[in-house]
């Protein structure tokens, strides 16, 4: 961020943004402060007003003999613990409304229903081990509040042993696909089946316990090499080879603690930094790790160079090929993944406009061979001279 600053010359731009910012933040703070103030001495001036009264009232009396000394000190005792509590109320009921508008945002959180809750095993939710079957059926979806579908009657059935490379632009849907095939999202209208059951009937658990992701937004957490990919503190797992296999035994032989590196500074002046691609790596090696049934991998290759990318397919089809009901699933805007993937499910603007393998969509869909000769066309020029 500093250094889009210095190279732009932005310093300008974004001082002057604060001080508009800033002064209308001091003027509605100064008139927000100036009617508190009006309204304490207005609270001040009444209760000075009722003292007078009172203390005019009690104190003719006891001069005429119709109270003693003893009623008109518990009358007076009285009365300022009466306007010590008042004033206690106001205080609080005046902080209330302000405090209630910084939490609102949680309190909202708070009173979200939970679509999917973790149960005992008493609950009546499916549960599984494996995956057998995958399906969307005229599957629609829009983010709440709006009116327009993202997602647009799609169906497809993806069963174990195949790799899909799902495709196509950015915002073309991909990520929301994903989310919903893992039920992060629910359907709009339409049904996602796992093993021919729909998704809300299945314990989303044991079915997550069945998936591996990388997404775009992966975490890379401030604890060692090793926690992080093994989510685990006991060291008692060996994860060498899949530091090889996943091309990180370089980096960490370079480093002290190996593998037991911290992956940040921010507890350990020790530890080290990351490029993109190697972060992208601890990201892969997390997957390969946990083995697990369904990998998902979200845009895998894009911080990745043209080696390191190719090095990566190669290892997921060495990986798949060790257990046959391996399902492999590729996001990307990139198309060279899909030349390799036996099911290509093309997407443009929420809608599935081609499925099949890359011959049949190159003959039968041409928006995807538009596509891809698209960006193959710098490769083919470049060969060509």
């Amino acid at each position: 961020q500093i250094l889009d600053i210095n190279l732009y010359d932005a310093f300008d731009f974004f001082f002057s943004k604060f001080k508009e910012n800033k002064n209308e933040s001091i003027y509605l703070d100064r008139t927000h402060n100036i009617e508190i103030n009006l309204l304490n001495i207005l609270a001040v001036l009444s209760v000075v007003i009722q003292h007078i009264v009172l203390y005019a009232y009690i104190g003719n009396e006891l001069l005429l003999g119709r109270v003693s000394i003893a009623d008109f000190t518990m009358f007076f005792t009285a009365v300022n613990y009466f306007n010590s509590v008042l004033s206690n109320f106001r205080k609080a009921f005046s902080s209330y409304i302000p405090m209630t508008l910084e939490a609102q945002n949680y309190i909202d959180f708070l009173e979200t229903p939970s679509v999917y809750k973790y149960v005992d095993k008493t609950d009546k939710k499916i549960q599984i081990d494996c995956i057998k079957s995958i399906e969307f059926k005229n599957v629609y979806f829009k983010y709440p509040q709006k009116s327009e579908f993202v997602i647009n009657d799609i169906s497809f059935l993806i069963s174990p042993g195949e790799t899909i490379s799902l495709v196509g632009q950015n915002g073309a849907g991909k990520t929301t696909l994903i989310k919903l095939m893992l039920g992060l999202y629910r359907a709009t209208e339409g049904q996602i089946l796992i093993n021919n059951c729909p998704i809300e009937d299945i314990d989303i658990k044991s079915y997550w316990q069945c998936c591996g992701t990388i997404f775009q937004q992966f975490n890379i957490y401030s604890m060692s090499a090793y926690e992080n990919i093994t989510f685990d503190d006991t060291k008692a797992t060996d994860i060498d080879d899949v530091i090889e296999q996943c091309g990180l035994t370089a980096i960490f032989e370079r480093e002290e603690d190996g593998i037991y590196t911290e992956l940040s500074r921010d507890f350990n002046p020790k530890g080290t930094r990351l490029s993109g691609g190697e972060r992208q790596k601890i990201a892969i090696a997390r997957i390969c790790y946990f083995n697990r049934q369904f990998l998902i991998l979200d845009e895998p290759s894009s911080a990745l160079d043209a080696k390191a990318e190719h090095e990566l397919f190669d290892f997921i089809e060495q990986i798949q090929r060790k257990e046959s009901s391996r399902i492999v699933l590729f996001v990307s805007h990139k198309l060279s993944s899909s030349v390799r993937a036996n099911k290509i499910l093309f997407i443009m603007n929420g809608n599935l406009i081609g499925m099949g393998n890359h011959d049949c969509l190159i003959e039968s869909c041409s928006e995807y061979r538009e596509l891809f000769m698209l960006q193959a066309e710098k490769y083919i020029k470049r060969n060509a001279k």
